[in-house]
């Protein structure tokens, strides 16, 4: 499984290191270039000096090729985007750490191995340490890189979690590989296809993966009242990722959803946002977290351990916002996206508007769209040209059959969705017999931001003879 690059959580730790706001950093300022954390490797501290404490390193292979490189000329170029918030006033940020495992994975810890009185080369990362009851974060920088064969990770036993980006037959996705419980309670592990950003190869992302202690509520029938569930949330330059189709559990159980799970957690069941751990709990037991493993190539910066949320003090880019049901929804919009949003108005002859302003650019996507009485926002988050003509290509491409009789319809190659900004866009596909009525068939699937309707099976005597594609704009549930 070479260029394979993902995040696992393990059972293990020790003491928690004394910085108020992270259990540990590095930014791999201090080093040298070629610097090494095979295992034996001194860890130096931010300043170069060598650490009295250490390793938060352990590699689990046979030689690990990883090393520390300066950014520019032939090495990464050093990331444009904001950096985990335990570094966000750090100067400078001059070298990062090459990935290459070579088939083993590279550990990062969360707490000072050596202070288990044990050689991290023969017991790994120790022993458990109880995730705080507020949750415990991992917030990073990386680049990934694609695994060759789009085949899965292989798991360990105690793995919890595993991230990794799958090329296959052109296709590029982020992937997520976590626990799941079918309708029957069997409990199992999966895929599942990560939207809200778009991820490419080569490209820094900020990751940052929050870890639950429990979603269980106290008592369940059958079950120890003492039994806890762990859980992830995650995310891509702080947009919260969720399942392509919705749902982290299978959706049967969703009449059960507020009877099984702590307050919030349904909901984000439901919206596809909680992964549950690989892993069962134990009961009598606390859910527990080591550190993270990385395996194959790929790039690596800024890596954060802290019991606080890096969030909590980071406004929402911009202060922007758009009108949805009469309420103004805040959402987020990178400089690149604005300078978008500037060309589309541009193009669609839409003059006198000023993006140099949060006033001046939520004025322009509250603008109407012609006569239709559209604001250019809607249009600008399906991908579409702000103008009358541009909403008229909305239109479904094709309406055909497969060979099982089952019918195909085909959205517009152009829509391509601005996901993961604050507001959620749902296609929805209708039928009717005679256009007095209308059914609801199904939602569409969402992968790479580009839309798409499974094969609608006809049910017994429909005579559906017109199809409709309904779009609607909800505020992205927030994030608790």
């Amino acid at each position: 499984m070479k260029k394979l690059l993902f995040a696992t959580a393990l059972v293990a730790s020790a003491a928690a290191f004394a910085d108020p706001t992270a259990l540990n950093a590095i930014s791999f300022e201090g080093y040298t270039a070629g610097a090494t954390f095979a295992n034996g490797a001194t860890e130096k501290g931010e300043d170069g000096n060598n650490k009295s404490v250490g390793p938060y390193f352990y590699y689990d292979g046979e030689q690990d090729g990883s090393s520390v490189k300066a950014f520019g000329g032939e090495n990464a170029v050093a990331p444009s985007i904001t950096r985990p918030f335990y570094f966000a006033s750090a100067s400078p940020d001059a070298n990062y750490l090459d990935l290459s495992t070579e088939g083993g994975i590279l550990w990062r810890s969360i707490n000072d191995i050596s202070q288990t009185g044990q050689d991290p080369v023969v017991y790994g990362l120790g022993q458990g340490e109880a995730i705080a009851a507020d949750g415990l974060y991992l917030d990073t920088l990386v680049q990934f890189t694609p695994t060759e064969d789009g085949g899965d990770p292989e798991l360990g036993n105690e793995d919890k979690l595993a991230i990794w980006l799958s090329v296959n037959e052109g296709v590029t996705n982020l992937m997520v590989r976590a626990g799941y419980a079918d309708a029957q309670g069997t409990f199992g592990k999966t895929n599942f296809v990560l939207t809200g950003v778009s991820v490419q190869a080569g490209q820094w992302y900020r990751l940052t993966v929050k870890a639950y202690e429990n979603i269980l509520k106290a008592t369940i029938e059958g079950e120890p009242a003492e039994l806890k569930y762990g859980a992830f949330s995650i995310f891509i330059d702080g947009t919260e990722m969720s399942a392509a189709g919705g749902y982290t559990l299978d959706s049967a159980w969703s009449s059960q959803l507020s009877e099984l799970y702590l307050d919030g957690m349904a909901s984000k069941i439901q919206a596809g946002s909680l992964f549950v751990s690989c892993v069962e709990g134990v009961p009598g037991e606390p859910s527990t977290l080591a550190g993270v493993g990385f395996k194959g190539s790929g790039a690596l910066d800024d890596i954060v351990w802290t019991t606080e949320d890096p969030f909590a003090n980071s406004p929402t880019p911009g202060g922007y916002s758009v009108e949805i049901g009469g309420s103004p929804v805040p959402i987020t919009l990178s400089a690149e996206e604005v300078e978008a949003l500037g060309d589309a108005l541009f193009n669609a002859g839409i003059t006198g508007t000023d993006l140099t302003t949060t006033a001046g650019v939520n004025a322009a996507l509250a603008t109407t769209i012609g006569s239709t009485g559209i604001p250019a926002w809607q249009a600008f988050f399906l991908g579409l040209p702000l103008t009358e003509a541009g909403l008229e290509s909305f239109k479904i491409t094709s309406i055909g059959f497969n060979e099982d009789g089952d019918v195909l319809v085909t959205l517009p190659a152009s829509v391509t969705l601005l996901t993961g900004h604050g507001v959620n866009i749902v296609l929805s596909l209708q039928g009717s017999d005679d256009l007095s009525t209308w059914d609801a068939l199904e939602n569409a699937t969402v992968t790479n931001n580009k839309p798409s309707f499974a094969a609608v099976e006809p049910g017994a005597n429909e005579t559906k003879k017109f199809y409709k594609v309904v779009v609607s704009f909800v505020q992205t549930p927030v994030v608790e």
